[in-house]
């Protein structure tokens, strides 16, 4: 009669060793070091492989965040190179764009440092810094605030996910104070470059007659564009509350 194969593990409560016969693969027993019922399986060196998997997907993430964070910056980079290249809008044309609050944002565009190595004194947009793509939402610029919004949601997941437990929801929300400090810093460049990217769209595109009324059509703000975020971000809290509440009673 063959002798049973041994299978060596460790118990999933109190890491203690444990020795088992092949047959008895999948029962539950209780582990001679804590006296825990535990199922036999998993061969330590399936956690090992299993740990090496997870250090390596962490890599990946990590990879995976710092490309994001680079094709961010050439992204800004090269919004804000149209400043360089093309002849900034008139005071008549930003104001029939912009509309609400000129007189902030146009006294804050004459100190910005156009090559966004520095900040200008007095030039942080605060409404950006606490309401980010809400923000954005509110001043039209659609565009960016999908693909922030998308943008911030995976960098955030991704690394949660990369770091896992405390440690990853802290480095989360230190990755979002971070965001939060870069849109606030960079809020005004970033419009500024819009409001003028959109109006020499329509300096091509629409007749001289007409211009006026397309700058006030297609600039401004819209309160309504927030509405879906603000249901959204509604759903995410009640939904992260709920299944809060579910696993403690579990």
């Amino acid at each position: 009669m063959s002798e049973d194969h041994y299978i060596k593990t460790q118990c999933p409560v109190c890491d203690g060793s444990i020795e088992f016969p092949a047959h008895a693969f999948g029962e539950m027993v209780n582990c001679p070091h804590c006296q825990q019922t535990i199922e036999l399986g998993m061969p330590s060196d399936s956690k090992n492989l299993q740990q090496t998997s997870r250090l390596q997907v962490g890599k990946n993430n990590a990879d995976f965040i710092q490309k994001t964070i680079s094709r961010i910056k050439e992204w800004l980079e090269e919004l804000n190179s149209g400043l360089k290249t093309h002849p900034t809008a008139s005071k008549e044309e930003l104001e029939a764009f912009i509309q609400k609050r000129v007189y902030y944002y146009l006294p804050k565009w004459e100190l910005l440092d156009h090559s966004m190595k520095r900040i200008a004194p007095g030039t942080f947009n605060w409404a950006a810094f606490f309401f980010t793509t809400f923000w954005m939402a509110y001043r039209k610029m659609y565009l960016y605030t999908i693909v922030i919004w998308i943008t911030l949601a995976v960098f955030l997941t991704v690394a949660e996910l990369a770091i896992g437990g405390s440690g990853g929801a802290s480095a989360a929300n230190a990755g979002w104070f971070a965001a939060l400090f870069f849109f606030g810093r960079y809020g005004n460049s970033m419009y500024k470059n819009y409001v003028e990217m959109k109006i020499r769209q329509i300096k091509k595109t629409v007749t001289p007659e007409y211009q006026n009324q397309a700058l006030k059509d297609c600039g401004g703000t819209n309160w309504l564009a927030t509405i879906p975020l603000i249901i959204f971000q509604v759903l995410t809290i009640l939904s992260s509350i709920v299944l809060a509440l579910a696993g403690k009673q579990q």
